[in-house]
């Protein structure tokens, strides 16, 4: 007879600790053998809940009767990569098996929704060496040849490829370039019946180009033979807003490896970490960049000197004149909004702050009030002074809206294009467009259609106390050299080794000079980072939490790393939470599971942050 397995190691899909993974269930006659990947329905505190078999055995260690497995849902809903992935999700970023696997199952059934029946897949030879390889290519004639061949090499092999992209509005110019491949494509917004096709069809092996976002990683490929990331240094590929914090590079390089398939990076301006894992020999570095746009640095400390009192310097107002001139479109970049990034009262000091967010308000002349770009708060101009009683109020910095009153005096005959909201949708750039916008733009922004980009003023950025401040900054420059479109900068530090190094179109004198700066202060890359991240509603108790935490993870510290004092956030508070951190530095390799196991459920793991402060 054969060895039938009467016990289920079930995953509800269900919030659970970090430290819990699977429960013994009874496998009933009726269902028969269970195996890894069968979704499965089980009852779970007292109400029926969705779980994935991740194991078998003969019997369990626990006392007492076990509860049946009530439903066999669909068998092989989850693929053995998809388990493996999921596994490596809970314990490289310290969150609980549950929640890894349900990151993998962004699509369930339902009444709606029943999965099909599972076909023989092809048997395809793989070489079992998933290897990276890094190509430095601009937005140009030479990326897109080099994602068309990529694709080619793959479906020549009769199997799927995946394609990512960092934004939407990137998915929909691609969807255009690569319309006579047979794709279909994955995102999270998108209708859950669509969603629903995409899965399915991935699963069934139906679908061969799959185009997506970072939430694409996690469909059920059944036949998959490459990975591409475009735009692979982007900052959208990190989850840093919700559990869990992955980083999609080191997803996608797992995945890789489960299939044993080959993944292609493709960055304009590859990030410090990636050029650091070229030089350990960890990435196979390509060089196919092309020819750059035209560069020039603008030193507004001798603009001043010469009397000029505008925001648009002479030199790049006559450029601006130019490309109009010609019908071309500008692009002006200020990352400030509104007309006064804070309000000051000049008789005792008093700055007016959100208080739910503890921002500074920005001033917006437009609309008369006080706004926190972080929460959308709006509240009137507190005036007489509510510390004080004065009336003499100072309105500081640059904002986009005082720049683009300056435009409309410059230009009147021109209608700027302001793009400064995450969710605002511009409308289609047209020739001769004027486009003004702060960070927002940049993923709505196609640099293909603009001839010249300006960096209004970019030192705020630059003064960040964000170890990757200059890295950002020298990472936009760069996308817009590789589109081949020009740059003009206006800045108060033209010595920064980074206008320097995109003066002398040398890549590593960025590199190593940065490099050199996080050495002395011991940041990524010569070390890895992880942020714990505690946050309440009441400001002591956040903290007492906060520091007991420390308390506990100073006991289990891997060798060599060092664990920062708790701080508070640079805003101390977060959408009405006040939050604290602690900020471990770590050698790579090393092994992070004891500091996992002392965790309270509420504390966020953020390995490899995108910021420190905020």
């Amino acid at each position: 007879m054969p060895d039938r397995r009467l016990v289920a190691e079930v995953v509800p899909v269900v919030r659970l600790p970090r430290q819990q993974t699977f429960f013994d269930y009874a496998v009933p006659e009726e269902i028969g053998t269970l195996a890894a990947g069968d979704l499965v329905v089980v009852n779970f505190r007292g109400r029926s809940s969705l779980g994935v078999v991740v194991g078998s055995k003969k019997k369990s260690n626990l006392a007492g009767a076990l509860k049946p497995v009530l439903n066999l849902l669909a068998a092989g809903y989850v693929r053995s990569e998809q388990l493996k992935l999921a596994k490596w999700l809970s314990e490289h970023y310290g969150v609980a098996l549950s929640l890894a696997i349900k990151s993998c199952l962004p699509v369930l059934p339902n009444r709606r929704y029943q999965p099909g029946s599972l076909e023989p897949s092809p048997v395809i030879k793989k070489s079992n060496s998933a290897r990276a390889f890094l190509f430095v290519a601009g937005h140009n004639q030479t990326e897109f040849k080099l994602v068309n061949s990529l694709i080619s090499k793959v479906l020549a092999r009769r199997q799927q490829v995946l394609f990512l992209l960092p934004t939407k509005n990137e998915l929909t110019v691609w969807q255009k370039k690569l319309a006579d491949w047979p794709s279909r494509s994955f995102l999270p917004d998108d209708k859950v019946a669509a969603q629903r096709a995409v899965w399915e069809a991935c699963r069934l092996g139906r679908v061969s180009v799959i185009m997506g976002l970072r939430s694409a990683l996690f469909l059920p490929y059944v036949n998959l033979g490459g990975i591409i990331m475009l735009g692979a240094e982007d900052e959208n590929y990190k989850q840093w807003d919700q559990n869990p914090r992955y980083e999609s590079i080191e997803v996608a390089s797992q995945l890789s490896y489960y299939h044993g398939v080959s993944l292609a990076l493709i960055s304009s301006a590859p990030s410090l970490s990636m050029w650091w894992q070229a030089k350990v020999g960890r990435l196979s570095w390509r060089n196919l960049a092309g020819a750059l746009g035209k560069f020039k640095v603008i030193d507004m400390a001798d603009c001043r000197r010469a009397g000029e009192t505008g925001i648009v310097s002479e030199f790049l107002l006559k450029e601006i004149n130019q490309r109009l001139r010609q019908n071309q479109s500008v692009f002006l970049y200020l990352n400030r909004r509104g007309t006064a990034t804070a309000v000051v009262c000049r008789d005792c000091g008093y700055v007016p702050l959100c208080p739910t967010c503890q921002r500074a308000l920005v001033w917006q002349a437009g609309l008369n009030q006080l706004l926190c770009y972080h929460c959308n708060l709006q509240k009137p101009l507190p005036l007489p002074c509510p510390n004080c009683g004065g009336h003499n109020l100072d309105y500081k910095g640059l904002g986009l809206e005082k720049l683009v009153a300056e435009i409309k005096i410059l230009w009147p005959e021109v209608k700027p294009l302001v793009i400064e909201g995450d969710n605002y949708k511009p409308p289609a750039i047209k020739p001769a467009s004027l486009i003004i916008g702060s960070q927002a733009a940049w993923s709505q922004l196609d640099l293909a259609r603009v001839s010249l980009v300006a960096f209004v003023m970019p030192d705020g950025e630059l003064a960040v106390p964000e170890f990757k401040a200059s890295e950002l900054v020298w990472q936009k420059a760069r996308r817009v050299l590789s589109s081949g479109a020009n740059l003009v900068v206006q800045t108060y530090r033209p010595e920064h080794h980074l206008w320097q190094s995109l003066l002398k179109a040398d890549m590593d004198l960025f590199y190593q000079t940065e490099k050199t700066i996080r050495a002395d202060y011991s940041y990524p890359p010569l070390v890895e980072l992880v942020r714990f991240i505690v946050q309440n509603s009441n400001n002591s108790l956040a903290k007492k939490q906060a520091q007991d935490l420390h308390k506990k993870l100073q006991t289990v510290l891997p060798p060599g790393s060092t664990l920062s004092a708790v701080y508070a956030d640079y805003y101390l508070k977060v959408r009405g939470q006040y939050r604290y951190y602690s900020l471990l530095k770590y050698q790579a390799g090393s092994n992070l599971g004891k500091l996992w196991k002392v965790l309270p459920a509420e504390v966020i793991v953020d390995r490899h942050p995108l910021t420190i402060l905020s």
